[in-house]
């Protein structure tokens, strides 16, 4: 273990969250950090709450009453990971009305001018509809011919799933969803409709890897728990007061902050090259209006 690195890690985590405090809960002017980095470039917060893309899913998607509706448009939402895609296309859309022509139609003429994916991860360019069109391929290929055809199996196995990671499993058997997106998915869907605590399982993305083999010099899910466990301990034992806004840091977070960490040296000791940060002008929710 690299402690120099820890301590970094752990700064990091608490610095992210205090720029969103002084951003939205003091409304302080720019800058919110003394970070170069943290000023220049886009992360995501510690709270993966409080990310705009997950905000907008939990207005506009998560909050609604029907759970068979929420759980199809929560597969939708994901593959595009763009609130502005997701408004292109009509937003909520129950079930029973989905037109996958109209959809695609709709997303042709929002990319004439528009990016329709996310840049925050990679989703399927696989033609599972035999299309030039990776959004078409999505949509008619996965969304119609697998995640339609087969809804009563996907939608009843994951919402009744007896634990988080029978639900992950499942969604990673929908065409064109990897372990990655299938974990994006499902803890979404915990929000709101599933009954598990984020400390009942994890599922490492590459990007966290990354984070854990600059730390620890190897990627095993135990150095997450010992994380968690000891997280009071490890801010103090650095002189480290974390915001927190919530009881404790769950294994989401901790794999979520992993994820930003790596990006964080990448900049900072590589030049590597990253999204630039860019105020949204959109209003902002705080993490209590989800409690």
């Amino acid at each position: 273990m690299a402690l120099h690195r820890l301590e970094e890690f752990l700064w990091f985590m608490c610095e992210r969250q205090r720029i969103y405090e002084r951003r939205f809960i003091d409304d302080q002017d720019p800058p919110w950090t003394d970070s170069d980095v943290l000023q220049e470039y886009h992360f995501c917060n510690v709270y993966r709450r409080l990310d705009y893309t997950t905000q907008h899913l939990l207005d506009e998607v998560l909050t609604r009453e029907n759970d068979r509706d929420v759980f199809f448009n929560t597969v939708i939402y994901r593959f595009f990971n763009r609130p502005k895609t997701f408004q292109s296309i009509g937003g909520f859309t129950p079930v029973d009305r989905f037109d996958p022509d109209g959809m695609c139609h709709a997303l042709r003429l929002y990319e004439e001018d528009h990016p329709l994916f996310s840049s925050a991860y990679r989703v399927t360019t696989h033609s599972w509809a035999d299309s030039d069109s990776k959004a078409v391929n999505i949509v008619k290929g996965i969304i119609r011919d697998d995640l339609l055809a087969n809804f009563d199996y996907y939608c009843e196995s994951v919402l009744e799933a007896e634990s988080m990671e029978d639900a992950f499993e499942v969604l990673c058997e929908l065409n064109g969803v990897g372990e990655f997106l299938a974990y994006e998915m499902v803890i979404d869907l915990n929000y709101e409709l599933l009954p598990f605590s984020e400390n009942d399982f994890v599922n490492i993305g590459p990007g966290s890897s990354s984070g854990l083999m600059i730390i620890f010099n190897e990627v095993h899910e135990d150095w997450l728990h010992w994380m968690v466990d000891r997280q009071e301990d490890l801010f103090a034992e650095f002189d480290l007061t974390f915001p927190y806004w919530e009881k404790r840091l769950t294994l989401r977070s901790f794999e979520h902050a992993l994820c930003e960490y790596q990006k964080f040296v990448g900049i900072k000791e590589q030049d590597e090259v990253r999204r630039k940060f860019s105020p949204r002008d959109h209003a902002q929710d705080t993490l209590e209006d989800f409690a």
